[in-house]
């Protein structure tokens, strides 16, 4: 197992590197907003890329999923598990002409819920950092 994150993150981002501008754009209004994220581009040479991407969901406080207008890619799989298992609340933004059914049952079994802008996604998240308790997933539409 890999040392814990240097810093506990209070925002995981998964992604896809097809969706990588939109989460930049996440993480750079999360920590306008004074948010601590983790994406993968800090990943240090020679660490495990499993070991560390478990770590930081581990470590991680909310959960933040950005969907693909492709499929999954086996990263994202593994970090919507392990942020299931370790019951972090999250969240997921599905890009335009993402398809749901290419999303696993953990994520589609939920409600919609649609945000007219990044400032509401923000302050949605902003909310649930803090709030304790289950695992709340529910589907981001950005307009």
């Amino acid at each position: 197992m890999c040392p814990q994150p240097e810093f506990e993150p209070d925002l995981f981002i998964s992604y896809s590197h097809k969706t990588r501008r939109s989460a930049r754009d996440v993480k750079a209004l999360a920590e306008r907003h004074g948010l601590k994220v983790f994406m993968d581009e800090g990943i240090k040479p020679g660490e495990r890329w499993s070991d560390s991407l478990r770590d930081a969901v581990n470590a991680c406080r909310f959960f933040f999923l950005i969907v693909p207008s492709s499929k999954l890619t086996q990263w994202m799989n593994m970090e919507i598990g392990a942020a299931w298992i370790t019951r972090k609340p999250f969240r997921v933004l599905l890009l335009p002409k993402a398809k749901k059914k290419a999303l696993p049952t953990v994520v589609t079994d939920k409600q919609w819920v649609s945000f007219a802008d990044r400032a509401s996604v923000l302050a949605d998240v902003a909310s649930l950092l803090k709030r304790d308790g289950r695992l709340r997933v529910e589907l981001l539409a950005f307009v």
